[in-house]
C-alpha cells in the first residue's frame, strides 16, 4: 500500500512539473508526456514540423487549447495555454507560481522570471485568457536589473 501511494505521488509530481515545463524538450518527448491527457480527453491534435497543438472540446476542462512551438533545433521554445474563462487562467497561474523548482519572481503583476539557471519567462494575459512560457536569454546582471524594475 505504501509503495502504491508513493508511486501515485511520484506520478502526480511528474505530471505537475510537466504542466509548466516542456521548454527545451523535443516534440517526441512532449507527445509522450501528453499521452495521459490524450487518452483521457481525446483532444483534436494539430501537428506541423514546428508546432503541436491540442484542442480540448470537453467543457469540464478549464483549458481549451495547449500549444507548443519548436525551434530549428526541434526543441520547444514556447508553451501556451488558452483558457475558456478567467477562473481557469487564475487557477493555473497560481499553480504554476507554486512550483518551487522554478522559483518564479515577479517583474510585474503579469510577468514572472524563473530562477536564473532556468532562463524562463511566464506571461499571463488576462484579455486573451492565455499563459505563455518562453525561454529568455540574459546575463545575471540583466536578470537582477529586470527584477529590480518592479
Amino acid at each position: 500500500m505504501k509503495k502504491l501511494l508513493l508511486l501515485l505521488l511520484f506520478t502526480y509530481a511528474c505530471q505537475s512539473v510537466f504542466a509548466q515545463s516542456a521548454i527545451y524538450d523535443t516534440m517526441e518527448k512532449v507527445e509522450s508526456h501528453m499521452k495521459y491527457l490524450v487518452k483521457k480527453y481525446n483532444p483534436e491534435i494539430f501537428k506541423t514540423d514546428t508546432s503541436l497543438a491540442y484542442s480540448f472540446s470537453d467543457s469540464t476542462l478549464d483549458t481549451y487549447l495547449m500549444f507548443f512551438k519548436f525551434d530549428k533545433n526541434k526543441k520547444c521554445d514556447l508553451r501556451k495555454w488558452v483558457y475558456r474563462a478567467d477562473i481557469g487562467l487564475k487557477k493555473s497561474f497560481k499553480e504554476i507560481l507554486g512550483y518551487k523548482n522554478y522559483d518564479w519572481r515577479p517583474i510585474n503583476s503579469n510577468k514572472f522570471l524563473s530562477k536564473f539557471s532556468e532562463h524562463l519567462l511566464l506571461v499571463r494575459d488576462d484579455e486573451s485568457l492565455t499563459l505563455t512560457i518562453t525561454p529568455i536569454s540574459y546575463t545575471e546582471t540583466e536578470y537582477q536589473k529586470m527584477l529590480n524594475l518592479r
